[in-house]
């Protein structure tokens, strides 16, 4: 199992709320996240902007999600990143 990027995890229960939470808790990961930070509120205010019709649609989206935070959420820091940002601190150290 990858190591899973927890922040980009809480912003996207965050957006969409309980409903993904309730999907998330069926995962193995679940009990290795922090939930310190989720905040429902963003959810809270766009819920009422909502249709009802399109929460099938919304379901099916949290359970894609849920079921692939692996390949969603994965920590990722490429090589590339960190050989910009080695080259970068090379030139203000000159």
């Amino acid at each position: 199992m990858d190591r899973l990027n927890n922040d980009l995890i809480v912003r996207s229960l965050n957006y969409h709320g309980q409903p993904l939470t309730q999907f998330m808790k069926d995962t193995p990961e679940f009990a290795m996240l922090n939930f310190s930070k989720v905040d429902y509120q963003l959810y809270q205010s766009r819920s009422k902007e909502l249709n009802h019709e399109d929460r099938g649609k919304r379901m099916l989206l949290h359970r894609f999600i849920s079921q692939n935070l692996n390949s969603l959420f994965r920590f990722f820091c490429s090589n590339v990143i960190l050989q910009k940002q080695s080259k970068s601190a090379l030139i203000f150290q000159e």
